[in-house]
């Protein structure tokens, strides 16, 4: 009776961090929907937001995205910010916000990192 009783203890009591896990392994196998899923169930962890709006991005569901990249940025100290302003430009272009993507693109320039180029590029094609 104990062993069951620590059995349901234990499964009562899953980490954030897991959930966490389990979403990125999801993401991976582009299993966006129970990706989401776990994302949202890992609210403690920060980093969780970058792949909800990676998630909604992926489900083409841009305005979800812009809004998570968005929150995203404004926490502290997130650690994906440049790959975060790329798909939130990319969010607002396919919103027809092009004048919010121009601002976002600015910054992925700023971090003359991965997507720089791609950055250059796309924000010479904007109206």
């Amino acid at each position: 009776a104990v062993v069951a009783n620590k059995g349901k203890a234990a499964a009562a009591t899953t980490a954030p961090i897991d959930y966490y896990q389990q979403g990125l392994r999801y993401f991976a196998d582009q299993k966006y929907p129970e990706a989401l899923s776990s994302f949202k169930r890992s609210a403690e962890n920060p980093e969780a937001i970058y792949w909800e709006g990676r998630c909604y991005f992926e489900l083409k569901r841009f305005k979800d995205a812009n809004k998570a990249f968005s929150s995203y940025l404004s926490s502290r100290n997130p650690s994906s910010q440049e790959s975060a302003w790329w798909f939130k430009a990319l969010s607002q272009k396919q919103l027809n916000d092009n004048d919010g993507a121009k601002k976002s693109l600015d910054k992925v320039i700023s971090f003359h990192g991965e997507y720089e180029q791609r950055a250059k590029t796309m924000l010479r094609t904007l109206p």
